[in-house]
């Protein structure tokens, strides 16, 4: 079985993917922000995204 890879993402494309606005994903992701871990300049790397997704779908 293939493991699904993630795609490094901006706070922007992961609010598109759920249509809502940047502010409310930010306000999401604060609880996990230790596990997450910071944002290479404004992009969430694959890691960082597989951690956000599987916390928030």
């Amino acid at each position: 079985m293939k493991e699904v890879e993630y795609p490094a993402m901006t706070v922007k494309q992961l609010a598109d993917r759920w249509g809502v606005s940047c502010k409310t994903v930010r306000e999401w992701l604060k609880p996990f922000e230790m596990e997450i871990g910071p944002r290479v300049g404004n992009i969430y790397s694959p890691h960082q995204v597989k951690i956000i997704l599987s916390k928030l779908e």
